[in-house]
């Protein structure tokens, strides 16, 4: 694991050129900031993570251009557009996130993410991240909710999203979100 320090000009180079890459979002003074650097190195040591830091004192800009409103945030990148955010120092959603960040290395998993991301902003569902993580393992080749589903994110997604039901724990609709809130 390393961090790099990245500026406004380096920013986009940098999620540019890296199929997906973290964002750490933080100020000196933050102690939360600290705490998930520490935690970082510490559980990570030895890694191939590389993770982008963006002062956000010294770079309101790109703080701006992502509502960047509490820190510490870290953002996950994937082709350059965010696709994971947390705000505050949440242990299980950053160990969900690496996890995420480290699947995604593998061809196979990101194809099926990409799948699965395409499904969800076509039907404008929003994805539960832990799910995700089941199914990247499992390679989309089932659904770990529905055992007898053979690929996953499955045609009956509509049917459920259509008529209320809720059978798959990968997807959400905006209605739903609001019920768990």
């Amino acid at each position: 694991m390393r961090f790099v320090e990245l500026s406004s000009d380096e920013f986009n180079r940098f999620i540019s050129e890296n199929r997906r890459s973290i964002i750490d979002f933080y100020s000196n003074w933050c102690y939360p900031c600290k705490m998930l650097e520490d935690y970082l190195s510490r559980e990570f040591k030895g890694s191939n993570i590389i993770i982008g830091r963006v002062n956000c004192d010294l770079n309101p800009d790109i703080c701006d251009l992502y509502y960047i409103e509490a820190i510490p945030t870290l953002i996950l990148f994937v082709d350059g557009e965010p696709v994971f955010i947390i705000t505050g120092y949440d242990i299980d959603s950053i160990n969900v996130m690496i996890r995420l960040y480290q699947m995604l290395e593998d061809n196979e998993s990101y194809n099926v993410f990409k799948e699965i991301l395409s499904f969800a902003e076509k039907h404008d569902l929003i994805i539960d991240s832990r799910a995700l993580i089941e199914v990247l393992y499992l390679k989309g080749m089932k659904c770990p909710y529905n055992p007898g589903i053979d690929r996953c994110p499955c045609s009956r997604v509509l049917e459920w999203v259509k008529y209320g039901v809720r059978r798959c724990r990968l997807f959400y609709t905006h209605e739903d979100l609001g019920e768990l809130r």
